[in-house]
């Protein structure tokens, strides 16, 4: 991956891919096309997984722990945030939790602007809603979710979130995006 302009969210791959694998914490997270190039491979918070071609870390800094915001700043990978105002140029010699200044290694603002000017809905309860959203947007063919258990989490999850992410998977394909979810994954299903 490499960062065209951090400011307005803006990251390519060579070669150009046209299909993304968002990748939650859940039981399925085991089947992602890890060892496909074909596919592009999307991380968040701090999930230990085998490949990330980008991680999102949508919550702001002041929330996030001290493991946290050691791990944000080693990131291997463009990591999109939602304010680069919020960080310092240069890695500090110790984190303040809650208070800063924060450093995250490859942070790219999450271009959130650009998917509303876009003709987006501004509709987002969870990080997968954005991941959908910027999928879209960046003009991916072909999006797939695994490890996205949202039917078995907390209440919000269920509720709120899910429904959510069925509404951008539902835009996704309005558009003509295929859609991959593991077969046992009960979403946008009416069962």
């Amino acid at each position: 991956a490499h960062v065209l302009d951090a400011a307005a969210g803006l990251v390519t791959y060579e070669p150009l891919r046209r299909k993304v694998a968002i990748i939650g914490a859940g039981l399925t997270r085991g089947l992602a096309p890890y060892e496909d190039p074909a596919w592009i491979v999307w991380g968040l918070n701090e999930i230990a997984q085998p490949r990330a071609d980008r991680w999102f870390e949508l919550h702001p800094m002041a929330v996030q722990n001290a493991r946290e915001l050691a791990w944000l700043s080693t990131c291997p990978a463009p990591c999109y945030i939602l304010d680069l105002n919020a960080l310092v140029p240069e890695r500090p010699a110790q984190f303040v939790v809650g208070e800063g200044p924060y450093y995250v290694q490859n942070a790219v603002e999450f271009p959130l602007e650009r998917i509303v000017e876009s003709g987006l809905r501004e509709y987002f309860t969870c990080t997968f809603a954005f991941q959908i959203a910027l999928a879209i947007l960046d003009g991916f063919e072909e999006i797939g979710l695994w490890g996205v258990s949202l039917f078995v989490g907390t209440a919000r999850e269920r509720m709120v979130e899910r429904m959510c992410v069925e509404y951008w998977l539902g835009v996704a394909e309005g558009r003509g995006i295929k859609i991959v979810l593991p077969q046992s994954t009960p979403i946008c299903q009416a069962k």
